[in-house]
């Protein structure tokens, strides 16, 4: 007689969706057999997801029981354990800004440097922008041999 998800989900107590979850971790031997899209259980595929169930329930009621343990047990422990976190953080703290002091010092030495070369290279520049004063009295920027785009590319 085969039985479906439902049925085998509701025998176990637990929920149609963890059965069709549980079928992949069956052992091949012990899996069920689909027909027309359905599962169809065995008593040998319905022995084996109950065992499958149970070692689950106890996995998870034994590490419920663990934390349980671990966190009534001894409290200053995990006190103890909070105290040396906020050190180490307050440690990394304490090197990260003197990590940014000595970088915002050299980015401001780093400046004062531009500068410096700026004001260098900025002397000989003023210097060589100075137009060269023209003698023409009548005031046309222009050289008379000079001549503009479209007369050199028409070659006029």
């Amino acid at each position: 007689m085969s039985k479906n998800v439902k049925e085998v989900a509701s025998q176990l107590g637990v929920s149609p969706q963890y059965v069709r979850k549980l079928i992949s971790k069956l052992p091949q031997s012990s899996q069920p057999i689909k027909i027309k899209g359905a599962w169809a259980f065995d008593e040998k595929s319905i022995k084996a997801l109950s065992l499958l169930v149970s070692d689950n329930r106890n996995s998870s009621n034994n590490t419920q029981a663990q934390r349980e343990n671990s966190s009534n047990s001894n409290p200053d422990k995990s006190l103890d354990v909070l105290a040396e976190t906020i050190r180490n953080q307050n440690e990394t703290i304490a090197q990260l800004t003197k990590n940014l002091n000595q970088s915002q010092q050299l980015q401001m030495l780093a400046l004062k440097r531009v500068d410096e070369l700026e004001k260098q290279l900025a002397l000989p520049d003023v210097e060589r922008e100075t137009p060269p004063q023209d003698d023409n009295a009548s005031g046309d920027a222009r050289e008379p041999n000079k001549k503009g785009f479209w007369a050199k590319l028409f070659k006029r």
